[in-house]
């Protein structure tokens, strides 16, 4: 049974159908004519075989309504001598049926795996047919905000290559931050998938940093995560409601007002926890802050300002630029 790391790839490229050409073109250096449109194609393989063959995926690219490339994708974990064998077949039923070039496009994220798939299939005689492979090294490694912004798909393939490297978290920082605002489905897919891909080391920083926190889909649709800044904020927050509940029912209504405290501090507490994850964010990227900035930061109480300066701080390059219109 395919894992949930396949098939979360499968989509990441079904989601971004340009994602997949343009890394044919710019990191593997494979001829692409031009096109007008990339559509998704049925990815049964049995035309002209007598056994049944699936390709993960099958994207064919037009021009004038006419087939000009059709890239056949494939994931793959792990070493399989049977893909030796298939994906020949992939290639050349494809271009008999669209008649036109075909490419196999192998996406290994292991790269032993990599290493193994880019090896040439001798067909027979002086007949060899060689796949094109996605290695982690073939990924481009996207750190800036503004460049996730823009291919959010991208970005989340960097962060499962390149996020275990030891500068892997300005590549899962990025990758967060173009993910912000997709959907709650994809944004909740494309978070499982990064948070499965890192190693459990790696997975700890990143909660630290208050990542996933920022994603509640991601809680609500995959399960608990590390919780050390929420907890502390809600500790925080019921020590300073409970206080300012018995301050304000002294006189009368007393447990009213504790319960009014309680939930004000509970806010008091969120806020805080946010403007610290904001300077965690800072401090890991290695974006130094200096001390007016720090006290501005733990100085705003403005849930919504407090969600763009925790958006920010993660592409910034100068913590004073948190502030900048």
């Amino acid at each position: 049974m395919p894992s949930f790391l396949h098939e979360a790839l499968i989509e990441l490229f079904r989601a971004d159908t340009s994602l997949a050409v343009d890394l044919c073109r710019r990191s593997l250096g494979a001829a692409v004519p031009k096109f007008d449109v990339v559509r998704v194609a049925e990815a049964a393989m049995n035309e002209l075989a007598p056994a049944e063959y699936a390709a993960d995926l099958v994207l064919v690219l037009e021009r004038g309504g006419d087939a000009v490339l059709v890239i056949v994708l494939e994931v793959q974990l792990r070493v399989d001598a049977q893909k030796r064998w298939t994906w020949p077949v992939y290639g050349v039923n494809a271009r008999a049926r669209w008649r036109c070039p075909v490419l196999v496009l192998v996406v290994a994220p292991n790269a032993r795996v990599a290493a193994w798939a880019a090896r040439s299939i001798a067909l027979g005689g002086r007949s060899v047919f060689q796949t094109e492979v996605l290695s982690p090294h073939a990924v481009p490694a996207v750190q800036a905000g503004r460049e996730a912004l823009s291919h959010p798909e991208l970005a989340v393939l960097s962060a499962v290559a390149h996020g275990n490297e030891p500068d892997g978290l300005k590549a899962v920082a990025a990758a967060f931050s173009g993910i912000a605002g997709l959907e709650r489905t994809e944004k909740g897919l494309y978070l499982a998938l990064i948070d499965q891909a890192l190693s459990k080391k790696r997975r700890r920083e990143v909660s630290d940093m208050g990542l996933f926190e920022l994603m509640e889909e991601y809680d609500r649709t995959f399960g608990p995560r590390d919780k050390k800044l929420r907890e502390q904020a809600i500790a925080e927050g019921r020590a300073l409601g409970l206080k300012l509940g018995q301050e304000e029912g002294r006189e009368e209504g007393r447990e009213e007002g504790r319960e009014e405290g309680r939930e004000e501090g509970r806010h008091q507490g969120h806020r805080a926890g946010r403007a610290t994850a904001i300077l965690q964010v800072l401090s890991h990227r290695a974006v130094e802050v200096d001390e007016a900035t720090r006290a501005r930061v733990l100085a705003v109480e403005d849930d919504a300002e407090l969600d763009r300066l925790l958006a920010a701080s993660l592409s910034v390059e100068r913590a004073d630029a948190l502030f900048d219109d």
